[in-house]
């Protein structure tokens, strides 16, 4: 038996490196974010990257090239989320990747009717510019929702028997939103030009954003110390300036503003996958070491007993 313990103790290395990792990648997340909103934030004084933008928005196949990359990549994270809860030794072990298969299972939903709305064209009375626009509307605000409810059910702030009740609910909400935009249902007044706010629709996803990036999610990794929500967190910072970009500047779905949000969507979603993926390989490598140690004990248990 004696075998046992090196055998054990070799996960530990592995987990600490990837904790580290993770942290990397959380940090490279963030600061690739306040680059990419710097750089944007710059461009906006000067006309030409306004205009360049702006000249092949009637085909929309730019906007719907990135809320394809945004489906898809959400898709993965949920796919992944889904692999981290079969591989747990109960269902209710992992809550938070349970928040996130459900969240960004629908979101990934969302945004490929984002991109289908692009590439189609106004199609059923609605016109262009304001369906992908609703459609971004619903996904970020049924995702920041998503996580400030999630993470309250998990520290316990809000009480419900699982978490899977109250988030699977919310993407019930959001998904038949999503229908109800892409079947034609009357869309509020999205753009105010001249306001502070030109989309004030999106306001409310802000605030999600930022209470759950401030309070919510930092509370659930103090009771709950995990990658998966420390990436969830630092994830909140693309999150919200892309909420920021959009909110306060986006009035089409490929001027300056609206292209920065989609691309600082991209990086939050990029970003939680990476984490996703660390975890799954510590989980892999962690079951392995089990098995290995108990194969070790087992064979070392017939010697003696032989």
């Amino acid at each position: 038996m004696g075998e046992r313990a090196p055998a054990q103790d070799s996960a530990q290395p592995l987990r600490s490196r990837i904790a580290r990792a993770s942290s990397l990648l959380a940090i490279t997340v963030v600061t690739l974010s306040a680059v990419l909103w710097l750089v944007a934030v710059a461009l906006a004084a000067f006309g030409p990257a306004q205009a360049l933008l702006a000249a092949p928005a009637g085909s929309g196949m730019l906007h719907a090239a990135l809320a394809w990359t945004a489906a898809l990549i959400a898709a993965g994270c949920a796919l992944t989320a889904c692999v981290l809860i079969a591989s747990a030794p109960r269902p209710r072990a992992c809550p938070e990747a349970l928040v996130i298969a459900v969240a960004m299972a629908t979101v990934a939903l969302l945004d490929a009717a984002a991109a289908v709305a692009s590439a189609r064209g106004s199609g059923l009375g609605i016109a262009l510019a304001h369906r992908p626009l609703a459609l971004w509307t619903v996904s970020r605000t049924l995702l920041g929702a998503t996580l400030v409810l999630g993470g309250l059910r998990i520290t316990g702030a809000v009480a419900a028997r699982t978490v899977l009740g109250p988030v699977g609910a919310l993407s019930a909400v959001g998904l038949a939103a999503g229908a109800g935009v892409m079947l034609g249902a009357p869309l509020p007044e999205l753009v105010t030009l001249g306001a502070i706010a030109t989309r004030p629709w999106d306001l409310p996803a802000l605030l999600l954003f930022t209470l759950a990036g401030l309070l919510v999610l930092p509370r659930m990794v103090r009771r709950r110390p995990s990658s998966l929500g420390r990436g969830l967190a630092l994830g909140m910072v693309p999150q919200a300036l892309g909420q920021i970009e959009a909110a306060f500047g986006g009035t089409r779905t490929l001027e300056l503003h609206s292209v920065t949000a989609q691309l600082l969507r991209l990086v939050a979603y990029a970003g939680l996958g990476g984490v996703l993926l660390l975890e799954l390989l510590a989980r892999t490598r962690q079951v392995s070491t089990a098995a290995h140690a108990f194969e070790t004990t087992r064979q070392e248990l017939y010697r003696q007993t032989a």
